[in-house]
């Protein structure tokens, strides 16, 4: 015998395998306890695939991409959208939640002043927060109200359609009562 063919199912049907050379020494079928060639089983937020065949041992890798490709396919979840951002290539907006804030970083790798608009997904609050050339402005949000808690900023701050900094660098933050502190970095 100089090669040995076994069927591998997947959750997109079925893949050849051809198995040769030093691989045939080695290429056994694992029995499933209700005669599949796959399982998956569920591990908290992932999941663990299990075989009957060792797939990278085979000859084709067309077989091998397309295999992956299925089970990938069949685990993969969308990621939920944290939030929604306007802006251009340059411009990084990342957001960092914790328990009872949402910490919003946004960092410009473009020449000049931008405009950079975000939607917070959980409290629906649209900002507007300016920032320039390889600068960063940070901005902390309480949850689920989208309250400002406190701001890092090189421009201007629009909360809701209000106008909260008109620009410079400051360091900003609100009492519990909303009253808002600021300390001037110019």
């Amino acid at each position: 015998i100089t090669a040995r063919e076994a069927r591998q199912e997947t959750p997109e049907g079925s893949l050849p395998l051809i198995y040769s050379g030093e691989a045939l020494n080695l290429v056994d079928r694992w029995l499933m306890p209700d005669d599949s060639t796959w399982q998956r089983r569920d591990l908290g937020n992932g999941s663990l695939v299990l075989s009957a065949y060792p797939v990278e041992l085979n000859d084709s890798d067309e077989s091998l991409r397309r295999y992956y490709q299925a089970f990938l396919n069949s685990v993969l979840r969308p990621l939920p959208r944290l939030f929604t951002a306007a802006s251009e290539p340059g411009i990084l907006v990342w957001p960092r939640r914790f328990p009872e804030a949402v910490l919003y970083t946004v960092a410009s790798e473009v020449a000049g002043r931008r405009e950079v608009r975000i939607e917070d997904a959980e409290s629906r609050v649209h900002l507007s927060v300016e920032v320039d050339s390889q600068r960063a402005s940070h901005l902390l949000l309480s949850r689920p109200t989208g309250r400002p808690l406190a701001a890092y900023l090189h421009g201007r701050l629009e909360v809701a359609g209000e106008e909260w900094w008109p620009g410079g660098d400051a360091a900003l933050w609100w009492d519990e009562d909303g009253t808002r502190q600021v300390t001037s970095l110019a």
